[in-house]
């Protein structure tokens, strides 16, 4: 736009005035928590003077008035809050929309800003919001809650703006102007993911605001934004399902580090980030275990290393059929249950035949419920209330059953049943047995879940076993689900054959949706081209245009000093810069390696990924290609030698290492 135009001058104005009704709101706000303390204050003080006179209603009374001001201060401030972040950037778009009630010119930012008469700034969430993302010129509605608002788009504008100024202003037909874009998409990126609510796609877009769907698999190709459009979807709902509270969403990562690479982005949408879960923490909760429990990308690096028979034990483990397995074991062992000898406690007499016809007339329930419903009726024909007593009890009816029904000796049973070797459940489990266990678990006894689950959100869900996302359909049978993954980038055995597999599933009810992201907004078209050559597909297309840089492929030195001073000598052009550097290698004891070579020269912007628990706050960071799934850098540099590059899936990990590049990738091999 240009700008010594009226049209121009009318929008600094608008800019100016939205920011003056941010700063009067957030005002506004802060005297009205003042105003009202010193009434609270008072209370306070009454309470505290005049305890011993007040009734228990008086009491009561006092405590609601109490909690309830803290309710409103608090939410007010959190308002507060989000709308001093929003004011050096109060909107990124407008639409004009022309109806029988006249033009409304409409704003949208990520947070709405009205000052009780007049409305600046729309959420991007709401109904209205459906004119800029799913239309260009021309006729256009939406649904609003009062029925479908149909008229014509007349004008879509979007703005730059950066620390409240109007810097520049683009008047688009199509969803999103590429000028516009690719101005955003060329910026840097630090080590955390942010939101993008103000280029959002068509096809981004009706994934987020899908509301119908009981499960959505998202086949998103590397760079095709599937974890942000996750994270906006989330962010939606939140704005949209007015009973739905962000501790009613868990989402499943692959690992602590790729939770830390997209902490930022609900908060950034308005949104208090919800549950998470890596597999390993998510396991030892349900199996309230005290030993570790092995993650995914662990499970990646031990199967390199397994013999031929270890591997067969490892993929029958995951096979979809252990399920049917399992449970045809325990309905015969369930069979062979029952109670040796019967026993007189406080004069009351159980006997053998007694206790044997209660275990069978218990129909439908599972086995350690029953068993534990003839403890519970056994205390209470005795009146057994204490603890120990009840204790006692419990182990005076295991003590005269058949059988153990202890769910590890159980699980044991069950291995050996199959010619597999018992498991020591003093050591770090397995991932294979992990998901077994949970699977006995929620078989063996009726499996309640503290967290009131209402959306389950899985990221890269490829690397998931059927056999585990089975599982928590059948735990969580009221949540809706929304899976992401990208096919080509299963690395492990025994995952999902494709994403289509868990559209298939039998567990859900209700509509099931299969969407395909097929862009990359990440990786420079010379990178997009050189990472489809590495799979040998051209499934997906690049929207960053060439940046005049093509990938370098390099001979990889085989002393590891040398190695380093491959690399040191790139990193002396990229750090003036600033740019974010991924160095990534084949194993943790190569990055370890190099780390310790590379920090000698490099102290300070040199981060070593070593575990889920390191930082990702570096400017430059060497990390294991495990760990590397989801993090993005200016600056890619790739070794190629050794460990998960040599493996079973060398070439998907060399699909995920080169993809992690933004602008430049260099791949050194031998």
């Amino acid at each position: 736009m240009q700008k010594d135009t009226q049209d121009w001058q009318e929008e600094v104005q608008y800019l100016e005035h939205t920011k003056n009704a941010i700063a009067t709101k957030v005002q506004q706000i802060n005297d009205a928590i003042q105003s009202r303390r010193p009434i609270v204050e008072e209370m306070k003080e009454q309470y505290t003077h005049r305890a011993r006179d007040l009734d228990s209603y008086e009491k009561q009374e006092v405590y609601k008035r109490i909690d309830d001001f803290m309710l409103f201060a608090n939410e007010q401030l959190e308002l507060a809050e989000h709308l001093q972040k929003i004011q050096s950037r109060p909107y990124f778009a407008r639409v004009d929309f022309v109806d029988n009630e006249g033009k409304n010119k409409i704003y949208l930012g990520l947070q709405g800003v009205d000052d009780g008469r007049d409305t600046y700034v729309i959420d991007w969430r709401a109904p209205v919001g459906e004119l800029f993302y799913e239309y260009g010129l021309g006729m256009a509605q939406y649904s609003a809650p009062n029925g479908i608002m149909s008229g014509e788009v007349t004008l879509k504008r979007q703005y730059d703006i950066q620390d409240g100024i109007l810097l520049d202003a683009y008047d688009v037909d199509l969803n999103i102007f590429d000028e516009f874009l690719q101005k955003i998409l060329a910026k840097v990126n630090t080590a955390q993911l942010h939101n993008v609510a103000s280029t959002i796609q068509k096809e981004q877009n009706q994934i987020i605001r899908d509301l119908k769907s009981d499960l959505i698999v998202v086949q998103g190709y590397v760079g095709s934004g599937k974890t942000t459009v996750a994270l906006h979807r989330i962010a939606y709902m939140l704005y949209r399902l007015p009973n739905l509270k962000s501790t009613n969403i868990l989402i499943f990562s692959p690992n602590e580090v790729f939770l830390r690479h997209i902490a930022g982005v609900l908060p950034e949408l308005g949104e208090q980030n919800t549950r998470t879960a890596t597999f390993p923490k998510f396991v030892r909760r349900l199996l309230k275990l005290t030993v570790p429990v092995e993650s995914i990308d662990e499970f990646v690096t031990r199967f390199e290393g397994m013999s031929t028979e270890e591997r067969n034990i490892a993929l029958q483990k995951l096979d979809y059929s252990m399920r049917s397995k399992m449970q045809d074991f325990l309905t015969e062992y369930e069979k062979s249950l029952h109670f040796t000898q019967g026993f007189r406690l406080r004069k009351k007499v159980f006997t053998r035949v007694a206790l044997n016809e209660m275990l069978r007339n218990d129909v439908g329930t599972k086995i350690l419920d029953k068993v534990e419903n003839i403890k519970q009726y056994i205390c209470k024909e005795t009146n057994i209330t204490e603890p120990q007593l009840v204790q006692a009890i419990s182990d005076e009816v295991l003590s005269h059953l058949s059988t153990t029904v202890d769910m590890h000796l159980v699980y044991n049973l069950f291995m050996n049943s199959l010619g597999y070797e018992s498991i020591d459940f003093g050591v770090k489990i397995k991932y294979e047995d992990a998901i077994l266990l949970c699977i006995m678990r929620e078989l063996y006894a009726d499996l309640l879940i503290k967290m009131d689950i209402k959306q389950v959100f899985i990221d890269e869900a490829q690397e998931y076993s059927k056999l585990f996302i089975d599982f928590l359909m059948r735990i969580f049978p009221h949540a809706q689900f929304s899976i992401f993954g990208d096919d080509y980038q299963r690395t492990t055995v025994g995952a999902v054959e494709s994403l289509h597999d868990i559209v298939n599933l039998n567990i859900l009810h209700g509509d099931k949706v299969y969407y395909t992201l097929d862009k990359s907004y990440r990786s420079s078209e010379e990178i997009v081209e050189y990472t489809n050559a590495l799979i040998k597909a051209n499934h997906h297309n690049a929207f960053r245009l060439k940046v005049g840089f093509p990938v370098q492929e390099l001979p990889l030195a085989d002393d590891i000093n040398q190695v380093s001073q491959q690399v040191f000598e790139i990193l002396e052009q990229v750090v003036p810069t600033n740019a974010t550097v991924g160095i990534i290698v084949g194993d943790k004891e190569y990055a370890k390696a190099l780390y310790d070579n590379l920090a000698q020269v490099i102290p300070h912007r040199i981060g070593l990924v070593q575990d889920s628990r390191s930082s990702i706050d570096n400017q430059i960071q060497i990390v294991p290609v495990a760990l590397s799934k989801g993090l993005e850098y200016d600056t890619a540099i790739v070794l190629r030698d050794g460990g998960l590059f040599d493996g079973e899936f060398a070439q998907s990990h060399l699909y995920i290492a080169c993809t992690r590049a933004i602008n430049k990738l260099y791949v050194f091999k031998k």
